[in-house]
């Protein structure tokens, strides 16, 4: 953590790349929690537009939806629950998953930011993704990598999470998943605080106004994954601990 500082310098719901990455969705925060009282964090890689953000900023956008996660003792207790959907993923877009940037990513998820990822579910992983996860998993501790399930399928992600927790993109019960929803409540919740704590290496800018995206922003994901039965040497990449 200390030799990357500068994630942390004046991280802001306010600066205009991490807004960028919040209103695409990363991470999109989905309203229910599933049925081990874990918050699920959404990730559509079809919104990903590396033009605009880099892949840091998404990981700057994710600190900061964490750090005000965490204040809830629920999300302390419980731990969280991830869903990233590469069904749509591009070639081109797959080439700007730098290799260190994930690893900074990795480790300091790891080992120095307080949160617990119970569960981590790809989805629709394709064959160029599969040479980068080989890279990634070598950053991985084991009880990391025994918390990660790769599902070629939605029907195996509803087996692990209740179709009434999910949004329709991920073929659940719910309503289309709005990526603007969190993005608003950061910056309700920024200007509401009146204090910075000094000890956080990172914090919240205070601002006064603020504008509301124009409706035709929102960008909704869509799944490409199919619900058919699922495929055993898929998911014999990584496996979901049955504790969890």
């Amino acid at each position: 953590l200390q030799k990357n500082q500068a994630i942390f310098q004046r991280l802001s719901v306010f600066d205009e790349s991490v807004q960028l990455a919040l209103r695409d969705g990363f991470p999109g925060i989905l309203p229910e929690r599933d049925r081990r009282g874990r918050k699920v964090l959404v990730f559509f890689t079809t919104n990903w537009d590396p033009s605009l953000y880099s892949l840091l900023t998404i990981y700057r956008a994710m600190l900061l939806s964490l750090e005000k996660l965490l204040e809830d003792k629920q999300n302390q207790a419980n731990g969280f629950v991830a869903i990233v959907d590469w069904s749509n993923l591009t070639l081109q877009k797959s080439s700007h998953l730098n290799p260190k940037i994930l690893k900074l990513m990795i480790e300091g998820l790891q080992d120095c930011f307080p949160v617990q990822f119970k569960a981590i579910h790809f989805i629709g992983q394709t064959w160029y993704l599969e040479a980068a996860m080989a890279v990634i998993r070598q950053f991985l501790k084991e009880k990391t990598r025994s918390r990660i399930k790769v599902h070629s399928n939605l029907s195996t992600l509803h087996e692990c999470i209740a179709r009434d927790v999910l949004p329709t993109e991920l073929g659940g019960e719910g309503p289309p998943f709005n990526p603007l929803e969190w993005y608003h409540t950061l910056l309700a919740s920024s200007q509401e605080s009146t204090n910075i704590t000094q000890t956080r290496p990172y914090y919240i800018t205070q601002a006064t106004i603020y504008s509301t995206p124009p409706p035709n922003f929102i960008k909704n994901g869509k799944s490409s994954a199919k619900k058919g039965a699922n495929d055993p040497a898929r998911n014999s990449l990584l496996s979901l601990d049955d504790d969890l």
